[in-house]
């Protein structure tokens, strides 16, 4: 268990971040976080779930989002056909940009004030690195009368598994069967290009998000606590009891 650098972030967000994984919170994960040779901003990412670790992490960020990660077998879908609205994105448009960035608005990116800032241009990196191929291997968009307003970005890993990225519907459209649309969609792909699961990861706090997918049949498979912890922030002569 040691810190782990992250050269993208650091590079995206002009700070130096870090990242450390932890199942509990002991001498040696204090010590770490108190090394003043640690970058400025730490994620700490908690897969414990003892409530006297997370009261703790709590008194030390300000920043902190609960990181659920949905599942699903997707044995059933290989046999379903596509939905007739739902197309394959092939360039970026503001409306998939506008999508994008509003599917983050309960992200630990959003709810950082030093890193709000950087918010939209994050969203944006993402969908058009999406759209290359660059991080996703599929982007679907539901369009309805030439006017896109709905999206999905799907991925697929050598374990076998599915992931979605970005899953956002514009407000006009939302609670019209779009994202079950996109979300079935991409199902269906997963599952005839190999894939035997789906995971999605959304955050506690988005509880329309939570609500809709367990009643599209996905189950909680795990959660985790991600906190923010900056340097500047944290004070090196206390100790977190």
């Amino acid at each position: 268990m040691t810190i782990k650098a992250l050269s993208w972030d650091s590079k995206f967000f002009g700070v130096g971040i870090g990242e450390l994984t932890f199942s509990a919170w002991n001498s040696d994960v204090e010590l770490q976080i108190r090394d003043t040779g640690n970058p400025e901003l730490l994620y700490l990412r908690y897969r414990g779930s003892d409530q006297r670790d997370l009261e703790r992490l709590h008194a030390i960020s300000d920043c902190g989002v609960d990181q659920v990660t949905f599942e699903k077998s997707l044995v059933s879908q290989l046999g379903e056909d596509f939905h007739e609205a739902i197309i394959e994105a092939s360039e970026l448009s503001d409306s998939l940009i506008s999508m994008s960035i509003a599917a983050g608005k309960h992200s630990r990116f959003h709810l950082d004030r030093r890193l709000k800032a950087f918010f939209d241009s994050f969203y944006l990196e993402w969908i058009r690195n999406s759209i290359s191929g660059a991080i996703a291997d599929k982007v679907f968009v539901y369009r309805s009368e030439g006017v896109d307003c709905g999206l999905i970005t799907v991925s697929l890993k050598e374990s076998g598994c599915a992931v979605v990225g970005l899953l956002s519907v514009a407000p006009p459209m939302q609670g019209k069967g779009v994202a079950a649309a996109l979300l079935h969609t991409a199902e269906r792909w997963a599952a005839r290009n190999g894939a035997d699961r789906l995971h999605i990861t959304t955050q506690m706090k988005n509880e329309p998000a939570v609500k809709f997918y367990k009643k599209s049949g996905y189950a909680i498979r795990d959660i985790e606590y991600i906190f923010h912890l900056w340097k500047e922030d944290w004070n090196h002569e206390d100790t977190v009891q």
